[in-house]
């Protein structure tokens, strides 16, 4: 049992969620920061990343996991590379672009 929840095991959350959350991640990156493609490749643990649209350096990093919100601090280091982020849990989806309203609002923006 142990080994078919790791497959979609983010963090360290042993909670029993019988559904699995399915989070797609949309970024952008330019040329001259080709880093954030390798960091989001060597980062996951779980999911993929897609090419969308390799001349506009456009990819999808997609991931079905036992708790979402396990991935939310991770995800929110690609600030300022994420296009769109959308969750099968809309409580996720929120909690991140409610993070994001007031991490801009604070700081003035």
């Amino acid at each position: 049992l142990l080994k078919a929840y790791e497959k979609n095991r983010w963090g360290v959350s042993i909670q029993h969620y019988p559904e699995l959350d399915h989070i797609e991640m949309d970024i952008c990156v330019e040329d001259e920061n080709s880093f954030i493609l390798t960091r989001l490749t060597r980062e996951k643990k779980c999911g993929h990343v897609e090419v969308l649209d390799a001349s506009a350096h456009r990819y999808r990093y997609l991931a079905d996991v036992h708790d979402a919100n396990e991935l939310l601090p991770w995800i929110r280091s690609f600030i300022g590379y994420i296009e769109r982020i959308s969750c099968s849990s809309e409580e996720v989806t929120q909690k991140f672009y409610n993070d994001f309203e007031e991490t801009a609002r604070l700081y003035g923006e």
